[in-house]
């Protein structure tokens, strides 16, 4: 008996700290945002999405190269961001194909915008400004020519319009860059380390 109780909490421990993992550190999100992991069972996929996650990422996520596989997920807020894992790995031998897909964007069955997650930062805005109620985020994976290929770690929604500010920082497809810190500070104090 004891031997079972012992096993039992083990795999209870492993467990909980699989879920405490996919919460990133709350600091990496303004304040006023709330965080959904990709791997919330509210979230739906068709086509092949596979569960990954790098070495050291604050998340978890979900990666595919098939062309049309998308991601669904209603949510109510008046703007959602999406988090975007490391898009460009090849460089990190062992971490698969680096993704160079397309993304389409629709926001409640409308198409908003196309992206490019490997030119793309870890976060994007992908509606602001949304009537207040229940709303549907469709991302739709979409092989760009000769590449493909997305990682998705989760979903920021607020109840109020959401800014972002971005640092274009490149090298040929980024490849190589294997990693860039910005922190942003207000009178000593870190607002956002990403």
């Amino acid at each position: 008996m004891r031997h079972i109780l012992f096993l039992w909490f083990i795999q209870f421990i492993l467990q909980s700290g699989q879920l405490l993992a996919d919460i990133p550190e709350q600091r990496l999100f303004p304040a006023s945002s709330e965080w959904t992991s990709v791997n919330d069972k509210s979230i739906t996929t068709d086509g092949s999405w596979k569960d990954d996650r790098f070495r050291f990422a604050d998340a978890a996520h979900k990666y595919t190269t098939e062309h049309n596989a998308s991601m669904r997920w209603k949510f109510i807020g008046n703007s959602v961001a999406v988090r975007l894992a490391g898009q460009n790995t090849s460089s990190y031998p062992g971490t698969g194909l680096p993704a160079h897909g397309k993304l389409a964007i629709y926001i409640d069955g409308k198409l908003t915008k196309y992206i490019y997650p490997a030119q793309q930062g870890r976060e994007f805005i992908a509606a602001n400004n949304l009537p207040s109620g229940p709303h549907e985020l469709e991302l739709r994976h979409l092989a760009n020519q000769d590449s493909s290929g997305v990682r998705i770690e989760g979903f920021l929604t607020a109840n109020q319009p959401t800014g972002l500010l971005t640092f274009p920082i490149t090298a040929e497809l980024q490849e190589y860059l294997n990693d860039v810190r910005i922190i942003v500070s207000r009178q000593g104090k870190t607002v956002r380390s990403t």
